[in-house]
């Protein structure tokens, strides 16, 4: 019922049905964004495994303690760099990866 009212909202503003169309009109190309970042994403997991798997323990990267922030494996290096994607500890990471005495 309360999802009724949202309904009769948009057909009783103009505005805000403008606003609602021209939010359908872009998905499409918000989807080829996402797809795009996807494929980034993937290929600079890959990359992060291959060159930095060796990294085990650093201030922010650290598989020791079972924590999702490293290149061990296809999966965490893909949540990290989602994490990374948002700015958060990027440059903690990056003095991780540059740091080459915490590598085995």
């Amino acid at each position: 019922m309360r999802v009724s009212r949202i309904f009769r909202l948009v057909e009783k503003y103009e505005g805000l049905k403008a606003l609602i169309s021209t939010l359908m009109f872009s998905l499409p190309q918000i989807f080829s964004v996402f797809a795009l970042l996807t494929i980034l994403l993937f290929i600079f997991a890959i990359l992060g495994v291959y060159l930095f798997k060796d990294i085990i323990k650093g201030e922010i990267v650290n598989i020791d303690s079972g924590g999702y922030m490293g290149f061990s494996d296809f999966g965490i290096a893909m949540l990290m760099l989602l994490r990374l994607t948002t700015g958060e500890d990027w440059s903690n990471v990056y003095t991780d990866t540059i740091d080459s005495s915490n590598c085995t």
